[in-house]
């Protein structure tokens, strides 16, 4: 009987012994396999873009593996800096903004963070002919696209692209021919986003951001009525906020 009891004790310890080798594998597998976060990211000073790639653990929070970068630069971002149509600049450290992560909520959204990608998107864009359409649209109107694509980076590098496929979109669809006439319009609808975003700011008593975008708004559309009516408003606000500082000061 003892004998017996010994057996099945024995056979009982190697089973679970062979339970743990086969199952903690497998779950240590499944960890990782979860614990993996990747994405891309933009950068607006000279039309870059990386994927990155680390392992953390979801219970902890924190970072097994160390950050991975790789170059995923569009081809059409490319030529439009090679071509001079975007004049990148040098930022310490380099800016990037994200596009996508695999971090999504349950119905496959993507963070609200990845604003980006209402630039990125219009890269990868080709034709019937398999020419990208920025491309071709900007060699076809090459004095349109002087005026059009430095203010798309300066969009990009103010983080306002909620206001870039609108923007997009009407030059693509400009069926005009006189350049002037285009970029007076285009350059009106740039002022207009920095109004709206100006007004957002000033709503959120973001006052100083707001007189920045409302006097950008003026230096671009010199006949923007709106910028200069809203800008006095913010000054106000102020204006009022550092005399009522001064006089708590003031014994």
């Amino acid at each position: 009987m003892a004998n017996e009891k010994k057996s099945g004790g024995a056979i009982f310890v190697i089973t679970l012994m062979l339970t743990a080798v086969i199952l903690v594998p497998i779950a240590l597998f499944v960890i990782d396999a979860r614990s993996v976060r990747s994405g891309v990211e933009f950068s607006p000073d000279d039309f870059t873009s990386r994927r990155f790639k680390y392992s953390s653990f979801p219970i902890f929070g924190s970072n097994s593996r160390g950050i991975k970068y790789f170059d995923n630069t569009a081809t059409a971002a490319k030529i439009l800096i090679a071509d001079g149509w975007v004049k990148p600049v040098s930022s310490t450290p380099k800016v990037w903004h994200l596009v996508s992560e695999n971090n999504t909520d349950n119905n496959g959204r993507l963070p609200a963070a990845c604003d980006a990608r209402f630039l990125t998107s219009y890269f990868d864009r080709t034709n019937n002919e398999s020419q990208f359409i920025v491309i071709q649209w900007s060699e076809k109107h090459p004095k349109m696209a002087k005026a059009f694509w430095p203010l798309i980076a300066e969009l990009a590098r103010n983080e306002m692209y909620l206001a870039i496929p609108e923007l997009f979109d009407f030059a693509m669809k400009y069926q005009g021919t006189d350049a002037s006439t285009f970029n007076d319009l285009f350059k009106s609808r740039v002022a207009d986003a920095y109004v709206e975003l100006g007004k957002i700011d000033q709503h959120n008593d973001r006052h100083d951001r707001a007189i920045f975008r409302f006097k950008r708004a003026i230096e671009i559309d010199d006949n923007n009525a709106e910028a200069r009516n809203a800008m006095q408003g913010s000054i106000g606000k102020v204006n009022s906020t550092d005399e009522t500082v001064s006089g708590s000061e003031s014994p």
